[in-house]
């Protein structure tokens, strides 16, 4: 599936820390589309979150201004949980980006387990529409 531009860029990856300047290769670096080319179709399926509903609520925490992760990515990781009957509460967090919010969201996440398992019961909260 990968080009030798992309095998390139792994090469380069593997000697590179993430957040340093680094050479890139040229894109393209599929040679297919692997939502369509066994196994990889099959794979990325089975590893896409939000089909199947848990019993445990969910919280999904995002930072509006992530570059890493575009903010789609948790809308539409709560529209299919929520469509599969999942109970779950999605936290968007302004301004902050990928990194600051995974430090932020830790507090917040903590607060919300305790909330769950403090003895008054309280109820997670669903960011479900309806």
């Amino acid at each position: 599936m990968l080009t030798d531009s992309a095998l390139e860029l792994i090469a380069i990856m593997d000697e590179n820390c993430f957040g340093e300047q680094m050479p890139t290769t040229p894109a393209p670096y599929l040679q297919g589309d692997p939502t369509s080319v066994e196994p990889f179709a099959s794979l990325l399926a089975a590893n896409t979150p939000g089909f199947v509903a848990s019993p445990a609520p969910v919280l999904i925490f995002h930072g509006d201004a992530d570059l890493n992760v575009p903010i789609t990515h948790s809308e539409t990781l709560l529209t299919r949980l929520c469509a599969a009957g999942q109970v779950v509460e999605r936290r968007v967090f302004p301004g902050l980006d990928h990194v600051i919010t995974s430090r932020d969201g830790i507090p917040a996440g903590i607060e919300w387990l305790a909330g769950l398992i403090a003895p008054s019961g309280a109820a997670p909260v669903s960011s479900c529409p309806g």
